[in-house]
């Protein structure tokens, strides 16, 4: 009777705190537009590539110390309307270049129509499955160069439709099978993508916390997508209450287990381009335990709900079966084999 109650009112109270709490924390602590002082200034990036690359570089200073205004990047669809030549040259001995000289239409944008020409391959060789042929759609970008010339290259084939295409064969394919349930995980995974789009990425990159911002996040995730997925009953409480508090063991278990360690985030080329550009105040300890938060979540979304319904299901199955020796006994055997897996 209590854990009925708590699962049909404390939850959806605990959901609406916990997401308006976080919602009243307000804008960021700071934004690279409203506080410098957080951000490298021109010396300072130009030094810090010296460093990096162990010598004065004249790339660093040209780009840094005086600074050109050259126009984004654009994206285009196209369509390729021919390949023109194809070759293939061995630079050494068991390496070769392919390179595929293209005709491509552009099929938006203000250069709609118009047709291009372009080199696909080269530096970057093609493998046999990523060549393209005539008919085939692609990304193709126009860049433009410091001396305010500008070309186009093939940045990858288009690939909107064959996934949208896939996608609706995974909705039709959940619902079919898992009917209102099905629906309902659909609807959660669609809250999820929107906690990680509209909360944890825009107040991580304006400098909140990482891990506070993903713990709250990764909780409201998994209160609202559980009780979507499964719906209000003890088995979703009792999974719903295993994983927060397997959530909060592990992001204590892990801050010790980081600082022992050392571990500072800063061991990637991603890390470093964020210390260069205008991401410096990011905490990129705070994003390493963020990204451990996010990974133990999907993990023990699977784990809390399944264990769950094998207990209750033996349970059923045999009622003479105490509490104890049955969830004792499911839970040791799963930890064993998950752990040596």
């Amino acid at each position: 009777m209590r854990l009925k109650f708590f699962s049909g009112i404390m939850i959806p109270l605990f959901i609406v705190v916990l997401f308006f709490g976080f919602i009243a924390l307000g804008p960021a602590i700071v934004t690279a537009e409203e506080d410098l002082e957080n951000n490298m200034t021109a010396g300072e990036a130009a030094d810090l590539l010296d460093q990096y690359y162990g010598a004065p570089s004249p790339v660093a200073e040209e780009v840094f110390l005086n600074p050109v205004d050259i126009p984004d990047n654009e994206f285009y669809q196209a369509e390729i309307v021919e390949v023109v030549v194809e070759t293939t040259e061995e630079i050494y001995e068991g390496y070769t270049e392919n390179t595929q000289e293209l005709r491509a239409k552009i099929l938006n944008g203000p250069e709609k129509g118009r047709v291009i020409e372009t080199v696909y391959g080269g530096i970057d060789s093609l493998d046999q499955y990523q060549k393209v042929k005539s008919g085939d759609r692609v990304i193709l970008v126009k860049t433009y160069k410091v001396d305010g010339t500008f070309q186009y290259y093939v940045s990858d084939h288009y690939r909107l439709i064959p996934l949208i295409v896939i996608f609706l064969i995974f909705v039709g394919l959940v619902v079919f099978f898992g009917r209102f349930k099905g629906l309902g995980s659909l609807l959660g995974l669609g809250f999820s993508i929107v906690i990680l789009v509209k909360y944890i990425v825009p107040q991580i990159i304006q400098g909140q916390d990482p891990l506070i911002v993903t713990l709250s996040g990764t909780l409201m995730i998994a209160c609202v997508s559980l009780f979507l997925a499964r719906g209000f009953n003890k088995r979703t409480a009792v999974s719903l209450l295993s994983t927060v508090v397997t959530l909060v063991i592990a992001v204590v278990v892990s801050e010790l287990l980081v600082k022992f360690a050392y571990l500072f985030g800063q061991g990637s080329e991603e890390a470093f381009f964020l210390h260069v550009d205008n991401l410096s105040h990011i905490n990129l300890r705070g994003l390493l335990l963020a990204g451990i938060v996010i990974g133990t979540l999907g993990l023990l979304d699977d784990i809390t709900t399944a264990q769950t319904a094998v207990v209750g299901e033996l349970r059923q199955a045999n009622s003479g079966l105490s509490k104890k020796s049955c969830t004792g006994a499911v839970w040791w055997s799963a930890g064993s084999t998950l752990l040596l897996w």
